[in-house]
């Protein structure tokens, strides 16, 4: 497996949406699988023509049948396209009432034609696929609670489309994000997340090619920078996602990019840390990290809560 497909599978998601009459349990459950085909900025919709409904492609999956396929075999009997699974980027939980309704979405690529098999009932709404400009399509499904008091089937599905294509473009972007050593062009908006470092210490780092900084859309967004704990383990001193763009998988990013780098350059651990109060311990620990110890530091001036000490195997080095 490449790292870009390693990447990938740390990048899938999972998200929960609550229906409005939602049950304390579910009994029943639904899986199905949806595509999300994107060609010039167009987006590939199921549009019911006689109901008025947009749709992403796709549906439940049978006995035996796995997601990609489920995605396959949908798409062409929804739109008479052959499509091939890229990349499953969400997985949506949706629960109503007894049900939990389980959306898997992927990245597809049109592969070539075949024919449409309409059921009776997509028949009877007019089923035909259209293609949509994609932040037309956004708009359209972000008005999802307009319909809640007409139809909470619409109102659901809408918000369930809605919620898998802003996650697509946060996945979009983050894929095509780039990670560099910080450059001395990048004080103002460096000194704008991390007001712990020096000029001289900025001026270091630099020099030193000890920090990154991580840009998406050609717009910095993260920074990290790191140091050498006893002058033989990386240790990152510090790891900032500007606000906005917290929990879009920026900052797993920047860590794993690093990870490697120092994997690389032949050391065999990293470290970190964190107060005990924060909840910067939680992520790190999604990553691998283990607590190996606090620090606490009992003088006047320099109080605050347990500094926890974390550190990870890179696989590599001595």
């Amino acid at each position: 497996m490449s790292e870009g497909e390693r990447e990938g599978k740390k990048n899938m998601r999972g998200k929960e949406i609550s229906g409005a009459h939602r049950f304390d349990t579910f009994t029943r459950t639904r899986a199905g699988s949806r595509a999300v085909i994107v060609r010039e900025g167009r987006i590939l919709l199921s549009h019911e023509t006689v109901s008025g409904w947009w749709l992403v492609p796709g549906g439940g999956m049978e006995d035996g049948e796995t997601p990609e396929a489920c995605c396959v075999r949908e798409v062409q009997e929804e739109t008479g396209l052959i499509v091939r699974p890229v990349e499953r980027f969400l997985t949506l939980y949706e629960y109503y009432e007894e049900y939990r309704y389980i959306s898997h979405y992927f990245i597809c690529e049109v592969s070539g034609e075949g024919r449409m098999h309409l059921t009776d009932e997509e028949k009877r709404r007019g089923a035909v696929p259209e293609w949509l400009p994609l932040q037309e399509a956004v708009e359209l499904f972000s008005k999802h609670q307009s319909y809640a008091a007409v139809s909470e089937e619409q109102r659901g599905s809408y918000l369930r489309e809605y919620t898998a294509l802003t996650a697509y473009l946060d996945h979009r972007r983050l894929s095509s994000s780039v990670i560099r050593p910080v450059e001395a062009g990048d004080r103002a908006f460096w000194f704008g997340l991390d007001r712990h470092l020096s000029e001289d210490g900025f001026a270091r780092k630099v020099r030193d090619k000890m920090g990154y900084v991580l840009t998406a859309d050609g717009e910095p967004v993260a920074v990290m920078r790191w140091s050498l704990f006893w002058d033989s383990i990386p240790f990152c001193d510090l790891l900032y996602v500007r606000d906005g763009d917290r929990k879009k998988g920026f900052g797993r990013k920047l860590m794993a990019h690093w990870e490697r780098e120092m994997g690389r350059a032949g050391y065999g651990l990293v470290m970190t840390s964190t107060q005990a109060d924060e909840e910067a311990q939680h992520f790190y620990r999604s990553l691998g990290y283990k607590d190996c110890g606090g620090l606490i530091l009992p003088f006047p001036g320099y109080e605050q809560p347990l500094e926890l000490i974390m550190a990870k195997t890179t696989g590599e080095g001595t």
